[in-house]
């Protein structure tokens, strides 16, 4: 997650960046290799945003077992309902909570639980002290009262989540086997999202998508500059992204 990056530095961190593989998913080898170099602050998204990549139970015990003893590791699951589904993934809380650590586990009500609008999330951290050193820092009234009660009410239906998280993982395989058979590569997605390597500048897909009355990421770091990060939608929103991508794609090609 972009952001991930960007506070850090705004705080005059150096950021270390670890590779994807060759398939886009974690290298937990290369994970263990940057913590050896003794950070500070660890983040890991699971699954990963921009890829939809999950990374399996474990694989996250040996990043956990390479982590320095100092390291505060926050794990971000903001996608992580929709993963819970997919054979191997593990629990956060559970595989951190015996851990005598400092950790973090992030979680969200603006992903499968529908509620972008209204902005609340939750944090759950391993003692009181890390606590208490967040809520030193936190913006006063940072989480308004509907919000609050909007999550609470959220909490309180568990058969809407499990509609969505259903209905979304047969958007996104049905999506992808689409995408895959028009000739694009499309990462396995374990969230509400898919990333497209178009082969095509991500820059003129994302305003030729744009026009046509669809709006998707365009990626712009090195090596990825024909990549797309595409949130599905209804069944027939998401016919309309496919006909004007493969439309799109069919016309400019590489």
């Amino acid at each position: 997650f972009s952001l991930h990056e960007t506070f850090p530095r705004v705080m005059g961190a150096r950021v270390r960046k670890v590779p994807v593989t060759d398939g886009f998913g974690f290298d937990a080898d290369a994970w263990r290799d940057a913590l050896a170099e003794g950070p500070k602050l660890v983040f890991l998204a699971n699954p990963c945003n921009p890829t939809g990549a999950m990374l399996a139970a474990g694989e996250l015990e040996r990043i956990v077992a390479g982590l320095p003893d100092t390291a505060l590791l926050v794990l971000d699951e903001a996608y992580g309902e929709f993963a819970r589904s997919h054979p191997g993934y593990p629990d956060g809380l559970e595989a951190l909570r015996r851990l005598d650590r400092p950790w973090i586990v992030l979680r969200t009500f603006s992903k499968a639980y529908g509620l972008a609008g209204v902005r609340v999330g939750y944090g759950i951290a391993s003692d009181e002290a890390l606590i208490q050193a967040l809520d030193r820092v936190r913006t006063p009234y940072n989480v308004n009262h509907p919000a609050q009660e909007a999550a609470i009410a959220a909490l309180g239906d568990p058969a809407h989540l499990a509609d969505t998280v259903r209905r979304t993982a047969l958007e996104i395989a049905r999506v992808s086997g689409l995408l895959r058979d028009a000739g694009l590569k499309v990462v396995p997605s374990a969230a509400n999202f898919l990333f497209i390597d178009t082969g095509r500048p991500a820059d003129h897909v994302a305003r030729e998508l744009h026009h046509a009355g669809v709006i998707v990421k365009a990626w712009r770091e090195p090596g990825y500059e024909t990549c797309i990060r595409a949130s599905l939608s209804t069944p027939g929103d998401n016919d309309v992204f496919v006909r004007c991508l493969t439309d799109i794609c069919a016309k400019d090609t590489p």
